[in-house]
């Protein structure tokens, strides 16, 4: 399912939508542990799209940010059932576009790292 621009679009789903989920289900049991933390949520959900995206990048290093963009795009436009499930509003989820953008930046850097120091850890050395 690889496309003439180069983007495999059958793994930017995936990576989107597993993502996603993982985000929705860490909530959920963030949520069912006691009372409602919204911040607690927030924080569980940003770490889990800043891991997984920096897996993304650290998985295809040669077009790290063309896959970090199309993955945070993916999640962005899933996340619009939030506003079917009543967890926000059209305005906070047009906003949440350039937090997880801010989030992906974050992401490739990270992966940028990690890349480069499995790059120098397997280095022969001598």
């Amino acid at each position: 399912m690889e496309s003439s621009l180069g983007v495999n679009w059958k793994f930017v789903i995936i990576a989107a939508a597993l993502i996603y989920l993982v985000s929705i289900v860490a909530g959920f049991i963030i949520s069912m542990s006691g009372p409602l933390n919204l911040a607690a949520i927030a924080i569980s959900n940003t770490v889990v799209i800043l891991i997984g995206l920096t897996a993304i990048g650290s998985m295809r290093p040669s077009q790290r940010w063309k896959n970090i963009m199309l993955v945070s795009a993916g999640i962005w436009l899933l996340s619009i059932s939030n506003i079917a499930l009543g967890f926000s509003s059209f305005p906070q989820w047009l906003l949440a576009f350039f937090y997880i953008g801010l989030v992906g930046g974050v992401a490739g850097v990270l992966s940028l790292l990690v890349t480069g120091l499995i790059k120098a850890s397997t280095k022969p050395t001598g």
